[in-house]
């Protein structure tokens, strides 16, 4: 494999960016989406992200830990973000870690743009 096996294709639809992943997510590739994310960090840092997983024929778990990286960077600098139309190659992945329950998925467009989109909580407050 090489680094063309990973292709990252953007489209902003009702004010988030969907992050259209296609290939492989491996150890081999790792470099492409990590500059993406960089890219994204430091250019449309605010706007909501959405990562569709539906194309990705190949994981491994470098592949996973880049997934998680990039949930835990995109939420320290503020970004909602959510995961969508995990297939089976992901699914596998994120059950057999136990995953699917600590990170936002969602099946569907419509269910995911108003989590990402809708404000964050207040915080509770501090006395």
């Amino acid at each position: 494999m090489n680094d063309s096996a990973l292709i990252v294709g953007v489209v902003e639809e009702h004010g988030v960016l969907v992050v259209r992943l296609a290939g492989d997510l491996s150890w081999d590739n790792m470099t492409r989406w990590r500059s993406w994310l960089d890219t994204h960090l430091a250019t449309d840092a605010k706007t909501p992200v959405l990562i569709d997983l539906s194309a990705l024929a190949f994981l491994d778990s470098s592949g996973l830990a880049g997934l998680i990286t990039a949930h835990q960077r995109l939420q320290r600098a503020g970004v909602a973000m959510a995961f969508l139309h995990p297939g089976a190659p992901v699914t596998r992945w994120l059950r057999i870690t136990g995953l699917e329950a600590h990170l936002p998925i969602f099946d569907t467009m419509d269910a995911a743009i108003p989590a990402v989109s809708s404000p964050p909580p207040p915080a509770w407050p501090r006395p």
